[in-house]
């Protein structure tokens, strides 16, 4: 797998920056959105700096949050090199292990044939290189004149035998082939290309997932008989993805206010002292330094805690600004859902005011695709 990184970037137009990361030339992997102002995104390795420098330029906060494929494998192991030793140790083991034949695998064997194979001087553990297949094949097949074909083959470490018994043939048609084609979707037809079988649906009419939109049958005379086949064909429709968000016009965040206030204590395993300062503050945020103090009969640390003090405001957005947000984040989620193979044609918003204070949206967005899929039964 290739190294994969996933940022955290905190942004209010998640869908616009997605823009501007694809004009960068940066391939998105995986992308999602768990709140208004936070886009989660895994991006390539190779993309790194890229990516950083194009945060960078719009001066954006993004965090690493995790790593995945070679990028994992690389940060695990410049932390831990003892892990290289045994990982090459474990190459070469695996490497030699698969200079011989571990498994035999037999499918549709005959009753003698492990005794057969012994015989033969076949067994688990031998080298590949000493095992001739095809005059292994000839030897089997000559040994049981029932069978109509024994294959051999090596595979990994795994000696493949496959025992096919003469029978009569099959015949030429096998009604079990026959097949419709349905919808995998909702959606309504725009055009119908049919290639065998009869359709049911023509352009214009609203389909649901699961209708059969071409029957697996023909007809094959004047008298009405019909003729089991394999539908096949292409039926394009328009479909749609929907997303939704909602965005509050005020939040409350908690600021500091400029005062603080240190408490000094020690620490032991066995107490806790304070020394100075006390904290008179409801809302805070702390900082907290440690120093060892040596020269003690009991191992402790002088602890320096500061209180920030903190106040909770209340900052406002513009109602078009937060419809702005709405959209883009409602658009996001309606583009993630696309259907694979799917064509965009169109997109659409529509807002609304869930109460005073919030703006909702509503974006849809229409694609074209082949909704066909296959399903037994003529």
């Amino acid at each position: 797998m290739k190294g994969e990184i996933q940022y955290s970037v905190q942004t209010f137009m998640g869908a616009r920056l997605l823009a501007h990361i694809s004009d960068a030339g940066i391939c998105v992997i995986d992308v999602s959105m768990p709140d208004d102002h936070t886009l989660i995104v895994w991006i390539s390795e190779r993309d790194k700096k890229a990516f950083l420098k194009l945060m960078d330029s719009f001066h954006l906060p993004c965090a690493c949050r995790c790593v995945r494929g070679r990028a994992k494998i690389k940060k695990s192991l410049n932390r831990h090199i003892p892990l290289l030793a045994g990982l090459i140790a474990g190459v070469m083991t695996i490497y030699f292990l698969s200079l011989r034949v571990l498994v035999i695998d037999i499918q549709n064997p005959p009753e003698a044939i492990v005794e057969t194979l012994e015989q033969m001087s076949i067994s688990e553990g031998m080298r590949k290189s000493s095992v001739d297949v095809n005059a292994l094949s000839r030897q089997l097949e000559a040994a049981y004149p029932d069978y109509a074909h024994i294959g051999v083959r090596l595979s990994g470490v795994v000696l493949k035998i496959n025992c096919v018994k003469a029978e009569s043939p099959p015949g030429v048609y096998d009604i079990g082939d026959a097949r419709n084609l349905v919808a995998k979707m909702d959606g309504v037809i725009e055009n119908i290309d049919v290639f065998a079988g009869t359709a049911l649906v023509k352009p214009g009419d609203t389909v649901f997932q699961g209708d059969v939109l071409i029957l697996g049958q023909e007809r094959a005379g004047k008298d009405g008989s019909v003729t089991y086949v394999r539908a096949e064909g292409e039926v394009t429709a328009r479909v749609w993805t929907k997303g939704e968000s909602a965005v509050s016009m005020s939040f409350s965040k908690n600021v500091p206010t400029g005062r603080t206030e240190v408490v000094t204590g020690i620490k032991t395993p066995f107490f806790e002292k304070t020394l100075s300062g006390e904290n008179k503050f409801s809302l805070f945020e702390t900082e907290e330094s440690k120093t060892e103090l040596v020269g003690l009969f009991l191992p402790a640390k002088l602890v320096k805690t500061t209180y920030i003090e903190m106040k909770e405001e209340t900052f406002f957005i513009e109602k078009d600004k937060a419809q702005a947000i709405a959209f883009e984040n409602a658009l996001l989620k309606a583009l993630q859902k696309a259907p694979a193979g799917a064509k965009e044609t169109r997109r659409w918003a529509e807002h609304k005011n869930q109460d005073e204070n919030t703006v909702a949206c509503t974006a849809i967005v229409e694609w074209t695709m082949d909704i066909c899929e296959g399903a037994q039964g003529g």
